[in-house]
């Protein structure tokens, strides 16, 4: 593994160590941190293939928070979820 990709990946997972992200939620913020396309492309595929970022995961736990804990609508649920990179 290559040092844009090694530290590409080391920044992911300290984010991912403070709070469950999405891969869009990942990628942005690799970005924002301005690593290279090509290290952050394979940087999340080597998280998603360990588990420790899937999409699916993060959107039940969103939907989850947003309808028991902050007692909001179907429609709300559904906008939080998109915002977080999921179509549902």
């Amino acid at each position: 593994m290559s040092d844009p990709v090694r530290s590409a990946y080391a920044a992911a997972l300290a984010m991912l160590a403070r709070r469950e992200l999405s891969e869009a939620q990942v990628r942005e913020r690799l970005a924002r941190r301005e690593h290279e396309k090509p290290a952050i492309e394979q940087a999340v595929e080597r998280l998603k293939a360990a588990g420790a970022v899937d999409d699916r995961r993060v959107a039940l736990a969103a939907a989850r928070t947003e309808a028991q804990v902050r007692s909001r609508g179907r429609a709300r649920v559904i906008q939080r979820v998109r915002a977080l990179g999921r179509d549902r």
